[in-house]
């Protein structure tokens, strides 16, 4: 509950709930992990998902590139226009864009950096275009450009036949991520990342490319950050 106090404020207005604080960081770690609930993984690679009304995705190989995280200093969240606002350039970020392999769904560590301490409220999390030299990008060159791919079978309906298909996107889908958890100095950020949702209220009577950047969104959308005590870099 809220407890507004009266400040005696002649114009009437109330007073809102304190601003958060935020964490004080200087130095972080971060990685990626994935939420794997309702995925059923598949022998030989990837893993399937159903939706609730019966559209189901069998993905045998994915792609996707984490073009940054940083952290979000909290005297700026006020000021700042919330997602899309371009890619923050804060020390803080991660040194360079990594690919990830949706379909192995590992774990990957991507990095950390030492700056100025701050408050920090919120991460930043944007998948964009990987080019070749990249960590982790596939040594066919099939990722080069762009920012998510994914290939297998898709069922668009419970009674409908199973459909072999490939889709990519070269655009960019970004959010901002609550810390949960307490940790100051040196700290470690975990990103979770829960691939159930990808196909989460896409249509898809759409164009490929659509469809694969509303997955790349909603796996920004629906993904956590989790501050925890880490070491000095």
């Amino acid at each position: 509950m809220v407890v507004v106090v009266d400040t005696g404020d002649p114009s009437g207005a109330e007073a809102g709930p304190d601003p958060d604080p935020g964490e004080t960081i200087d130095a972080v770690s971060w990685s990626v992990a994935w939420d794997e609930t309702g995925l059923s993984r598949l022998d030989g690679g990837g893993f399937a998902l159903e939706r609730d009304d019966g559209v189901a995705l069998e993905l045998i190989e994915g792609w996707l590139v984490v073009y940054s995280m940083v952290l979000e200093p909290c005297d700026e969240l006020a000021s700042r226009t919330p997602p899309p606002h371009g890619y923050a350039e804060h020390p803080s970020r991660i040194p360079e864009p990594v690919a990830l392999a949706l379909h192995d769904l590992a774990p990957v560590e991507l990095g950390s950096a030492v700056f100025g301490a701050a408050a920090f409220c919120e991460a930043g999390v944007t998948i964009f275009q990987g080019a070749e030299g990249n960590p982790g990008m596939p040594t066919d060159g099939a990722l080069d450009g762009l920012s998510f791919s994914m290939m297998g079978r898709l069922r668009p309906g419970p009674d409908a036949a199973w459909e072999s298909f490939a889709m990519s996107s070269h655009l960019s889908a970004e959010h901002d991520l609550p810390l949960d958890g307490t940790a100051t100095g040196a700290v470690a950020v975990e990103v979770v990342l829960s691939p159930a949702h990808l196909l989460d209220d896409l249509s898809l009577d759409q164009d490929p490319e659509r469809i694969a950047l509303g997955a790349i969104a909603n796996l920004t959308e629906t993904a956590t950050a989790t501050l925890s005590p880490g070491a000095q870099p």
